[in-house]
């Protein structure tokens, strides 16, 4: 009996004894051992997927020799069902060597099948596209932009392939252009087309390299001739006209994003165009073929500097919401020591009044206000249009905003400490979240249009009524 209860005793320790080592042993487990079905979160499945795209930066305009302009945007990626099985397929963009097209197989891999359909555009540095059925035949075209090596138009045959039509169809623009937006500004059952432009803020061709030189310092990019938008009239016979000078779109340059949505829900969509060095500009359908500016009335004061905007009810009452992020913001910030870090960690929710924001706090008041005057003299900075951080729009109805930036928490300044590597020293320079790198970058590039599955997503498609 006393065996008996040894033997039972030892058993249950020895059970004990191995549920604790199996617990200790799980511990140490690297994260590579933890299977993938057991992880929190999303998980990058790049590799396993098929897609091996990666984004080739020009080495003589980032990382090691990175200069302040545009090409450290990076670029952009549009997603859409551009053979109509079913499964969205995704448009990589590429600034040095050519566009991507994966397929979706639709057992969750991908198969490269740019060269047969013809969308590579090796040729030039391209910035963002745009999946987009403009001729209402039922399948995606895709419209892709560039810095001065002209945007095309690709006309989804059907079959797999894609043919450029951009001649045929009146859309020839040689320029710095930024993004494509597709919408029926008039109500006739087809896609009318925006091109955002942004200004001359690149220099000569450089041969070797293969591409145009950008400017390097704040003072000449900022010197930069505008660019404007062009709205193109969408013919019903695959072609396009200019109707910019009459609908009031034009803009004011430097335009990075746009927003298409009914803001007033008078049954026309209006335009929310965005600004990287001035306000953004919210212009009202008038439904005769032109726009109002009625940014101040409607908005108020916008972001200097807006580079994203997204529409979305954020809290669920039934109406669009608006909201800019900015990109300027948190540019006053230096290398990311001890000292700047802590600063930017105690304002990590601010909106500062300026575009200087703390920088007082390390170099000195007296080092804030001589870079202030700089910026004031290259940008000529209306104060009274603008703030200097993220914008949340909340949606009153009437046609109506509130600025519920504060009160919802929704502006973001990030104080994650950047690697040390590559240069950057001095305000003006890189962020220290490291989002000027070519990789990251694209985040703020303007989102794929798709077709739109709920009048939600007409902010991000092209939009019909």
């Amino acid at each position: 009996m006393r065996k008996s209860s040894r033997s039972v005793v030892w058993s249950a320790v020895v059970a004990v004894a191995a549920v604790v080592l199996a617990a200790v042993w799980a511990t140490r487990r690297g994260p590579e051992e933890v299977e993938p079905a057991r992880r929190p979160g999303f998980q990058d499945l790049a590799a396993e997927s098929g897609i091996t795209f990666h984004q080739r930066f020009l080495p003589n305009e980032q990382g090691e020799v990175y200069k302040v302009n545009l090409y450290d945007h990076g670029c952009g990626v549009a997603v859409a069902d551009y053979n109509g099985d079913g499964f969205d397929d995704i448009y990589f963009v590429n600034q040095l060597g050519p566009n991507a097209l994966f397929r979706n197989k639709g057992d969750g891999t991908f198969v490269d099948v740019t060269t047969e359909a013809g969308v590579a555009l090796g040729d030039r540095i391209c910035v963002a596209a745009t999946f987009a059925d403009y001729d209402n035949d039922g399948h995606q075209d895709l419209y892709v932009t560039s810095v001065r090596g002209g945007n095309v138009l690709f006309r989804n045959q059907g079959d797999g392939t894609f043919q450029d039509v951009t001649k045929a169809a009146g859309l020839i623009h040689v320029g710095h252009s930024q993004a494509g937006v597709f919408f029926d500004f008039d109500n006739d059952g087809y896609l009318d087309l925006l091109l955002l432009n942004t200004a001359r803020w690149t220099m000569a061709f450089d041969k070797a390299s293969r591409y145009f030189v950008g400017k390097g310092d704040l003072q000449e990019l900022g010197g930069s001739p505008k660019e404007y938008n062009i709205l193109y009239h969408n013919n019903r016979d695959g072609t396009f006209s200019d109707v910019t000078e009459r609908s009031g779109l034009k803009g004011q340059g430097w335009a990075a994003d746009a927003a298409v949505f009914d803001y007033d829900g008078d049954g026309r969509p209006d335009v929310l165009i965005t600004n990287m060095f001035g306000p953004s500009q919210l212009y009202r359908n008038r439904g005769d073929g032109t726009f109002a500016d009625v940014t101040r009335d409607v908005l108020g004061r916008t972001p200097w500097g807006g580079m994203g905007a997204k529409v979305f009810d954020f809290n669920n009452d039934g109406r669009l919401d608006l909201y800019v992020v900015d990109m300027h913001s948190d540019m006053w910030m230096g290398p990311v020591k001890k000292t700047w870090y802590e600063v930017v960690k105690q304002g990590e929710r601010v909106r500062y009044p300026n575009p200087v924001g703390a920088t007082g706090k390390v170099k000195g008041e007296a080092f804030a206000k001589r870079l202030l005057h700089e910026m004031d003299q290259i940008f000529n900075i209306d104060y009274s249009r603008l703030v200097f951080g993220n914008a949340l729009y909340k949606n009153s109805g009437g046609g109506k905003f509130e600025d519920v930036t504060d009160r919802a928490g929704s502006e973001t300044l990030t104080a994650t400490r950047r690697s040390r590597t590559g240069p950057a020293s001095g305000a003006w320079s890189r962020r220290p979240t490291g989002r000027n790198t070519p990789r990251s970058a694209a985040r703020r590039r303007p989102a794929a249009r798709v077709r739109p599955p709920s009048p939600i997503s007409t902010a991000t498609a092209g939009w019909k009524s």
